[in-house]
């Protein structure tokens, strides 16, 4: 962006980000679900590199291992078919909470501030001389133009513990796309509608 950013504090290194980032971060919601995210380390290029495998539409989930949910994922039968059940859309419950909590204009206000951080761990991924916001206009996009289900979809089973969409259509989404119809219908639209909000409070969305 070309223009200028005040912060509020002095740009640290990419390698010596994570305390000001947890600190900074903190502010932005007051759910507690959110201090435990911002356990691990290297914050910046874990966010970096999640948001840039959905952007082109691969799972983030080695970048974000706190998401994955405790309960195990299960399925109702009934009458020979098979759908997710609702107690595995309410796994997420709590992460979606989370999410949906953040002040979204301090939000885009620290992105702004983090600007060159992100930057920095973006090309360090294998893009010189581009931005992260490309990444992150991508990832928007591509999650917010997701169809939502209004019903549990049906699925089949493709090994031990292994189950697959059994539409055709919803199987060959994107692993990206596909972890946020798992999150279920109120989640996923809750998770949307953030999304939106963030990508307009940063001039981002393409849509």
């Amino acid at each position: 962006r070309a223009e200028p950013v005040e912060r509020s504090f002095v740009l640290p290194t990419l390698d010596s980000s994570d305390a000001i980032v947890r600190a900074l971060a903190a502010r932005l919601s007051a759910n507690p679900r959110l201090a435990a995210w911002f356990a691990s380390d290297e914050l910046l290029r874990r966010f970096v590199a999640a948001v840039t495998n959905l952007a082109e539409g691969a799972s983030p989930a080695p970048h974000v291992r706190f998401l994955t949910p405790e309960a195990a994922f299960v399925v109702r039968d009934s009458s020979g078919r098979r759908t997710i059940d609702p107690a595995s859309f309410r796994r997420y419950d709590l992460a979606t909470e989370a999410f949906v909590s953040l002040n979204v204009a301090g939000t885009a206000k620290l992105y702004r501030e983090l600007q060159p951080l992100l930057d920095q761990a973006y090309q360090e991924l294998g893009y010189p001389g581009r931005g992260f916001d490309e990444a992150m206009t991508l990832a928007i996009d591509r999650l917010t133009s997701v169809p939502i289900l209004d019903e549990a979809p049906e699925v089949v089973a493709k090994g031990a513990s292994v189950w697959a969409f059994a539409d055709p259509d919803l199987e060959s989404r994107s692993a990206a796309e596909k972890h946020l119809l798992r999150l279920g219908s109120e989640n996923a639209r809750r998770a949307q509608a953030k999304l939106r909000e963030l990508g307009d409070a940063l001039e981002l969305t393409q849509n």
